[in-house]
């Protein structure tokens, strides 16, 4: 990088809201009869958080109704790894059985939904067999795990503790250490976005204010640090320049759905019902970036991935009473919901600690 001007880039993270209400339903048809309607069969879930230690879970993936679906993906005929060899469908089967069988992968979701990865018409085309519908579809196969770099595509967990040597971007790893880890052009890499630097050093820094010492020390040419309000004023320097635009950071609120109060769907949607994520987005990230949007189609950043408004509309206090209600919650003198004489749900909301602008979100 030419040292001519210190550049920092900063992103503003969005606050999405994620929900699925699960279905709940029984084996056994309740009995009809010809004055009343069917009684809706009663469902107990683990609501307690002391519940939360106790509940084991199923992560085996129902049948689907559905005839599943096929993606076809036709890979560039120039795109080649950081040796020459072509990327082919071997790479995305790995990628696949990699993310599946892995102990600890933490990658699983939508590779589950895969039964096969086929080769098309050609090495160069990939066909994959879903079991069912999967929407996210476009977020799988990224990063992409080299085949041939691989000795069992069923464990790479021992893989890559020190060095990644192969690469299908602008750069590639010239070296590893602790302290340190080194990028140089990848000379055969294909894309129009080529390399703009002959080197690229990444050093690690122990927090934010470590990172912000060290650009305005001219230690480093460029920081990406966790924005919160107030770090434009703190990185200010003649020859700093902050700049704020959309990367691959997103800020989402996560139910826990296996235990505690958010695994009754009834109370987990109203919930959601309740929260207002515009109150939330201009008093927590305007102040940052007036320049951003709220996402109104789920957690994720804007572009091809997100281009709908299935949130647009979602907050509905009425709405969140109307279906509490319904469904035999009422609210007390406290101001809080509870359901058949029970006491108020209790809810916990962690945040990793040190990120300021998380820490002003839950205030």
């Amino acid at each position: 990088m030419i040292k001519t001007k210190k550049g920092v880039r900063l992103a503003a993270g969005i606050a999405a809201l994620a929900l699925v209400a699960a279905a709940c339903g029984s084996d056994s048809a309740a009995p009809v009869t010809t004055d009343t309607e069917a009684p809706i069969p009663e469902v107990s879930y683990p609501t307690s958080l002391a519940d939360c230690a106790n509940v084991t879970y199923d992560y085996t993936t129902p049948e689907s109704t559905s005839n599943g679906m096929t993606v076809t993906y036709d890979i560039a005929p120039e795109a080649v790894w950081e040796d020459g060899s072509p990327i082919t469908v071997a790479d995305f089967a790995a990628t696949w059985s990699a993310s599946l069988n892995t102990p600890g992968s933490i990658t699983t979701t939508g590779y589950d939904q895969i039964t096969a990865v086929d080769a098309g018409t050609s090495d160069k085309q990939v066909v994959a067999t879903f079991k069912s519908v999967y929407a996210p579809y476009k977020t799988l196969f990224f990063p992409l795990l080299k085949a041939a770099a691989l000795s069992n595509t069923s464990d790479v967990s021992a893989d890559f503790a020190d060095f990644l040597g192969y690469s299908a971007r602008p750069y590639k790893m010239k070296s590893w250490s602790p302290s340190q880890v080194v990028y140089v052009p990848n000379d055969k890499y294909w894309g129009t976005d080529k390399a703009l630097t002959a080197k690229v050093v990444m050093v690690p820094k122990a927090d934010s204010d470590t990172e912000i010492a060290s650009i305005k020390a001219g230690e480093v040419d460029f920081i990406y640090p966790q924005y919160y309000g107030g770090i434009t004023e703190a990185v200010a320097q003649d020859d700093i320049t902050s700049k704020v635009t959309f990367g691959g950071d997103y800020e989402a609120l996560y139910f826990n759905q296996k235990c505690g109060p958010f695994a009754d769907p009834i109370f987990r949607a109203a919930f959601s019902m309740s929260i207002d994520r515009e109150a939330l987005y201009e008093q927590i990230y305007i102040p940052i970036n007036d320049q951003g949007v709220l996402l109104q189609c789920g957690p994720i950043v804007p572009g091809p991935y997100c281009a709908g408004d299935e949130f647009a509309g979602s907050y509905d206090t009425t709405g969140a009473e109307t279906l509490l209600t319904d469904n035999g919650w009422a609210k007390g003198s406290d101001g809080y919901w509870a359901k058949g004489g029970e006491s108020a749900p209790a809810i916990r909301w962690i945040i990793n600690t040190g990120n300021t602008r998380r820490e002003n979100t839950q205030a």
